[in-house]
């Protein structure tokens, strides 16, 4: 699967109509002379289906992505069996899976947010309404375990990673509400420091540690405590890559039309807990408190040489999760051990060093903003 960094997704985004009515676009998707079945055994409301549903679903799948998840799952497949090569059809199977999963979680969360453009385009609600676009992200939930089926695994591998993908979704909905109930302006410092990373490992880590756990199991992995000990330092790369999207955020000439869209909602993001962490949070938040006049908040970033630093820090906790993990690799007896336990630690290092390019960042080893 072709990689695209991020830099390179929101050079596509094609410009946002500020004067799009949702209610009046799928008001028009629902016009009788729009749903004239397509063939003869098409019924008028299979395409009133097709075209309110899985048409706008379709699209939107097709928008440039950086396809980590999916990625990850060929590193779980051969952190177990090495250079050997999964199935294509079953590797496209798992990795719709795994892409429709996060693509229903972003269309929902982008109701949720309010947010106006995703992956190069305008958010799924602002092209079917708001009500269409909650079905639809919910739909695909759905869809993908109708891909799951797809993949021609054993019965009991398939079962596994059912119960495993439910157990991320509930993760994931968690993370959710934290991020939602929450916000970063009314949090102490400390609270801010342990609230952060939570969410990131519920919202973003769970999906990423199932991806990778999802080419595991197909790769015939059942032992408890080697799926766990990859779960863990996958995510903890999840975390990494969200420090990093949020850095992004800062950015106006990377982030375009959604810079400081973040911290201006006072989500809990890197920003928030890295100034908290080296007592730049009152500054940060009497900057943010002036938005959309963005000057305040630019000058902090840039004259405190703030996203150098947190993109240091970020680099800095990864390597520790890594060194980390590698240790307990070497410490571990045989059985719990993962059989290509040193590949899988260089090919997260490069996922690593993907993350931090795709969201601006030259290199992890020697950041430049």
């Amino acid at each position: 699967m072709a990689y695209r960094t991020e830099h390179e997704n929101r050079a596509l985004r094609i410009a946002v109509d500020s004067n799009v009515n949702a209610r009046d676009h799928a008001r028009h998707l629902r016009s009788p002379s729009k749903f004239e079945p397509s063939c003869a055994d098409s019924t008028l409301a299979d395409q009133i289906v097709h075209d309110s549903l899985w048409e706008p679903l379709e699209e939107l799948r097709q928008r440039p992505s950086k396809h980590f998840r999916a990625q990850l799952i060929a590193l779980g497949w051969r952190a177990w069996r090495g250079e050997e090569t999964l199935a294509p059809e079953t590797s496209r199977s798992l990795e719709d899976f795994i892409e429709d999963l996060h693509l229903g979680s972003l269309i929902v969360d982008d109701v949720q947010d309010h947010s106006l453009v995703r992956r190069g385009g305008p958010c799924l609600h602002r092209l079917i309404g708001t009500p269409l676009a909650i079905n639809a992200g919910n739909a695909i939930y759905f869809k993908a375990f109708q891909r799951l089926e797809q993949a021609q695994i054993a019965p009991a591998i398939e079962l596994g990673i059912h119960r495993q993908a439910h157990a991320t979704l509930i993760e994931a909905h968690e993370g959710q509400a934290l991020d939602l109930s929450l916000r970063a302006q009314d949090l102490s410092a400390e609270q801010v420091q342990e609230l952060c990373p939570k969410v990131s490992r519920l919202k973003t880590g769970a999906l990423m540690a199932l991806a990778v756990e999802v080419g595991a199991r197909a790769a015939g992995a059942t032992n408890l405590h080697q799926l766990e000990s990859l779960r863990s330092i996958v995510s903890e790369l999840g975390v990494t890559l969200q420090r990093f999207d949020d850095l992004g955020n800062l950015l106006p000439h990377f982030a375009g039309e959604k810079a400081f869209e973040d911290v201006g909602a006072g989500r809990l993001c890197w920003p928030w807990a890295f100034a908290a962490e080296t007592g730049q949070l009152d500054r940060l938040n009497s900057c943010v408190a002036k938005l959309p006049e963005p000057g305040p908040l630019q000058n902090f970033v840039f004259e405190t040489n703030f996203v150098f630093n947190a993109a240091s820090r970020a680099f800095d906790l990864w390597q520790d999760s890594l060194a980390e993990y590698i240790e307990n690799q070497a410490s571990a007896p045989d059985h719990e051990k993962i059989p290509y336990a040193y590949q899988l630690c260089r090919e997260l290092q490069d996922l690593a060093q993907k993350v931090s390019c795709s969201y601006g960042f030259k290199s992890l080893s020697n950041i430049t903003t």
